[in-house]
């Protein structure tokens, strides 16, 4: 079963995004957190937190639908 459970699609796409999603976090890490002497614009960090709030968003809805992915697919 669980390896009926990992091709899920909806799963594959969960873990895409949560990868991507720790890709952004890490580079905003390096680019806004960790910049001891940089001068740092104000609105920098802007269009990554809007891309991780997103993402995160998708990872929690496609977390929901794992669940009806038997009805979604019908498998």
């Amino acid at each position: 079963s669980a390896t009926s459970k990992f091709v899920n699609p909806i799963l594959l796409s969960k873990l895409v995004l949560v990868v991507i999603a720790t890709v952004i976090m890490w580079k905003m890490d390096k680019k806004i957190f960790r910049g001891a002497g940089d001068v740092i614009k104000p609105g920098e960090g802007k269009g990554m937190a809007a891309a991780i709030l997103v993402l995160w968003l998708l990872v929690m809805i496609l977390g929901r639908l794992i669940t009806y992915s038997s009805t979604i697919f019908g498998t």
